[in-house]
């Protein structure tokens, strides 16, 4: 039976403003749908990474090495979430390829962006997890 989870209306942090291609630091917490803990599990009473988790932990890795428009410090991957810290390395070079509408009418992430880096690796990581 599948269980029914209220969904909840959360305050977000963003900042309307800002412009998530500049350069900077950002302290990033990436959850699993509906916040399930599929990511580790207590085995011997000790919890580690499950195949689930691997593969989140070896995709993060692989980030690394296939953006270098990103530097990737410390992470975690915890049973329902990852915590990072993710730094812009290059501020992106043109206004319009920060628009979430270019001239074609078709929304997109901006390139270089978080939204567009974190919109990859979750495609990543549930394409090898399912």
């Amino acid at each position: 039976m599948r269980r029914e989870i209220e969904q909840r209306r959360r305050r977000t942090i963003r900042l309307q403003a800002y412009d998530y291609t500049d350069q900077g630091s950002y302290f990033l917490t990436i959850t699993t749908q509906h916040r399930e803990s599929i990511f580790r599990d207590i085995i011997d009473g000790n919890m580690g990474l499950n195949e689930a988790g691997r593969i989140v932990h070896d995709e993060w890795l692989r980030s690394a090495e296939i953006r270098p428009e990103f530097w990737f410090d410390a992470f975690v991957v915890m049973p329902n979430h990852i915590h990072t810290i993710v730094a812009v390395a290059t501020p992106g070079s043109d206004a319009r390829s920060r628009s979430l509408i270019p001239d074609d009418g078709v929304m997109r992430r901006p390139a270089h962006s978080l939204g567009s880096f974190v919109g990859g690796f979750k495609a990543a990581t549930t394409r090898r997890i399912t």
